[in-house]
């Protein structure tokens, strides 16, 4: 199973990147992005305790009668 990143997964992960590099200019940030690192894993396991499990799941699909090709159905 392979698992891609959500937009909003990624946009968290560059507000957590830019506070760790304001580490340089402000000399608490390190502590501050300990702090939104463990909400952000926390975050992260409420996510995945709170998901369906794989056989909860249900899926259909509902394929056309036929396909053409440069014609209309």
């Amino acid at each position: 199973m392979r698992l891609v990143p959500s937009r909003r997964w990624l946009a968290g992960l560059a507000v957590l990147a830019l506070v760790g590099v304001a580490g340089f200019w402000w000399p608490s940030a390190g502590t501050v992005l300990l702090l939104l690192d463990l909400g952000w894993v926390a975050l992260l396991l409420a996510d995945g305790l709170a998901a369906p499990t794989p056989r909860a799941l249900s899926v259909t699909r509902e394929a056309p009668a036929a396909f053409s090709l440069g014609r209309t159905f």
